[in-house]
């Protein structure tokens, strides 16, 4: 597991994406790396625990599909994130 989630995990003993609240940033970086295209993406997200409010920045390296949908006043994200270092 990544060591930084470990260390959310140990502020936040019960830590799920569950408790996040709300996502106060998102930023899309695309950039050339050894004439590769590369991509970063960082999502800042508010998370509530036992009556205390934390903001954390998670960064996905090379995103591969990135999906937005708006309705009305209120926009809601669906995160689907799935770890392929393995593949």
């Amino acid at each position: 597991m990544n060591l930084k989630i470990d260390l959310v995990k140990r502020t936040l003993s019960d830590f799920s994406f569950m408790d996040v609240r709300l996502i106060t940033d998102v930023h899309l970086k695309i950039f050339e790396e050894n004439f590769e295209k590369k991509a970063v993406l960082d999502i800042e997200f508010v998370i509530e625990s036992n009556d205390l409010r934390y903001k954390i920045m998670v960064r996905f390296h090379d995103p591969q599909k990135i999906q937005f949908e708006s309705y009305g006043t209120y926009h809601q994200i669906s995160l689907d994130i799935r770890n392929t270092n393995e593949r």
